[in-house]
């Protein structure tokens, strides 16, 4: 599960006495449920499509950090 380690630093810090909310994409929201210290789950709505997706990671795959950043500016609009 891609979430792990955020679950596992959201135990940690409820065991210090913080409050914990989980924030993600619509249909992510079931991870909430591994971790019941979630005080409150909140949804941000759909996230990328299975094409932004893909079309995100070919660019930062091609990207050149020495041609700037004008090239990539779409992912970063997406994300």
């Amino acid at each position: 599960m891609i979430a792990a380690p955020v679950l596992e630093l959201s135990k940690i810090l409820a065991e210090r006495g913080h409050a914990v909310e989980f924030a993600t994409n619509a249909g992510q929201e079931e991870w909430a449920k591994y971790c019941p210290l979630f005080q409150t789950v909140h949804s941000f709505g759909p996230g990328p499509s299975d094409e932004q997706t893909e079309a995100h990671y070919r660019r930062m795959l091609s990207w050149n950090p020495s041609d700037g950043l004008s090239s990539i500016m779409e992912s970063k609009y997406l994300w």
